[in-house]
């Protein structure tokens, strides 16, 4: 099902790239919700971004793999000395972070394939983020945590009492948006911890971002949904288990 209650917005929107868990697959479907790309046989298809190249970094949990494809699912770039990673993203010098996550680090590694920064400090990392300042957001489950490290190893800012959280955005604000999957819930906390904005009453919940409309995308259990800050569902995509999500700056 589709749906979306700003209908004379759809061009506007843009496109969303999310990756299917269940079905093994990345889409990317246009403002109106119809499919325009997608593609099969990802194995445990847990987080896809796409470069600014036009081609698609992808995360496969299942077969413990980073790969980088273009648009017709050919691999140009692939990293498999891994446990179970969860997210991966390519920072600006064309390194990849990942979130080892079943090997207990996070590592950036070179296009060769040298990990040329690591952290493993007892973590069990569902994901990390680089900021702009250069440091890295960490969503620990073993310790109910998002920590944030710098390039030095150092905690330079944590919050605790995060069960599960999946994901975590540093916000322009300096607030930090983070994905609590078990509770159902995506919260936005500010630098002491304090809990600004809550969205509750999610499936599962994985990913999410929030929009430059300020909205707040979700991939969550049975679909990827958009919201407004009073937690209207404004734009909606079914799936069967949408695990990662994102909203494209232009289409291909």
């Amino acid at each position: 099902m589709f749906v979306d209650a700003t209908p004379a917005a759809p061009a506007m929107r843009g496109h969303t790239l999310f990756a299917d868990y269940s079905d093994n697959r990345l889409v990317e479907v246009d403002g109106r919700g119809d499919q325009v790309w997608s593609l099969d046989e990802i194995y445990g298809a847990w987080d896809a971004e796409r470069l600014e190249s036009g081609n698609t970094l992808l995360v496969e949990f299942s077969v413990s793999r980073v790969r980088e494809v273009d648009a017709s699912g050919a691999t140009v770039w692939s990293y498999e000395d891994l446990k179970n990673p969860y997210a991966a993203s390519r920072l600006a010098d064309g390194t990849t972070l990942i979130a080892n996550t079943f090997g207990g680090d996070v590592r950036v590694v070179d296009r060769a394939g040298a990990v040329v920064w690591k952290y493993d400090e007892g973590i069990r990392a569902f994901d990390v983020e680089q900021t702009d300042a250069g440091t890295f957001l960490i969503c620990d489950v073993l310790h109910d945590r998002v920590i944030e490290v710098d390039r030095d190893k150092q905690i330079v800012w944590q919050v605790s009492g995060m069960p599960n959280a999946h994901d975590a955005d540093r916000l322009p604000s300096g607030n930090t948006l983070i994905t609590l999957r078990t509770r159902g819930e995506v919260v936005e906390v500010d630098r002491d911890g304090r809990r600004v904005w809550t969205l509750k009453g999610l499936i599962s919940p994985s990913d999410a971002d929030r929009l430059p409309n300020g909205n707040t995308l979700v991939a969550q259990n049975t679909r990827v949904a958009e919201y407004d800050p009073e937690g209207e569902i404004v734009w909606q995509r079914d799936t069967t288990w949408c695990v990662e999500a994102s909203r494209l700056p232009s289409s291909r």
